[in-house]
């Protein structure tokens, strides 16, 4: 998962890093939600199947703040850089691109799993994970072709 964040060159290096940082690091814990609403989605689909698992949404609702919140602390900057406005009257920007380590991202889905408090077969937890990873896909193609 990553992100970038830029913001108008305004200011010192130190506040304007500051803001797109936290900027990035909030777009990286909507993905992390969205993510943890897709797996839910793909949950409840399991759960229709006859599976033997059970469980609610708001459940993994507060998993998913409780998992962001632990997961956004491996959020590190990557890359700074001042990029030049379009015109004249755009400016300057600094842009900050904020990445979680890849091994971070099965960490989160474990530790969503594993906060969650329920119990999944390997077939399961196989199935849910490939849906989480789809979606991380997904929504870093939508990304590159903004």
């Amino acid at each position: 998962m990553a992100d970038t964040a830029c913001v108008p060159d305004n200011a010192s290096m130190g506040i304007l890093k500051n803001k797109a940082t936290a900027q990035a690091r909030a777009n990286i814990a909507q993905q992390i939600q969205v993510n943890v609403q897709a797996m839910d989605k793909t949950y409840q689909s399991l759960t229709e199947n006859g599976e033997q698992e059970s469980g609610s949404g708001q459940t993994f609702e507060s998993v998913s703040k409780q998992v962001t919140n632990q997961m956004l602390q491996g959020a590190i900057p990557k890359r700074v850089d001042y990029i030049p406005g379009r015109s004249e009257e755009d400016g300057d920007r600094l842009c900050v691109m904020v990445v979680l380590a890849p091994e971070q991202n099965r960490k989160v889905f474990e530790n969503i799993i594993e906060a969650s408090n329920r119990r999944l077969t390997p077939d399961n937890e196989a199935l849910m994970y490939q849906e989480y990873r789809a979606k991380q896909a997904q929504e870093e193609l939508e990304q590159t072709t903004e």
